[in-house]
């Protein structure tokens, strides 16, 4: 009993890094780089688009979503929030609505 109280903690801790991994491994297998609507739409359709949120834009969205497809999140590159969507370097996110 006392290993496994000495244990547990580490074998939790590997088990979480284990599925984090598993989980990014798969969230950037399904994400593809998108340049236009079209394309976005196509590959929203089997996985997550990723496009500058510059080619997209609001009528962008309209058009996506007239075939299920919306805007997730935004995100930057560096990882800092988006607090001026218009700004370089911000990219959005889409994928099908369910």
């Amino acid at each position: 009993m006392g290993d496994l109280v000495r244990l547990g903690p580490q074998m939790l801790d590997g088990d979480q890094e284990a599925l984090l991994d598993q989980a990014t491994a798969l969230r950037d297998g399904l994400t593809h780089q998108a340049e236009t609507i079209e394309d976005a739409k196509e590959i929203a359709s089997k996985g997550i688009a990723r496009m500058a949120w510059g080619a997209c834009g609001d009528d962008g969205e309209e058009r996506l979503a007239s075939a299920g497809v919306s805007v997730r999140c935004l995100l930057r590159d560096d990882g800092q929030p988006v607090d001026d969507p218009s700004a370089d370097g911000v990219d959005a996110l889409l994928a099908r609505a369910y």
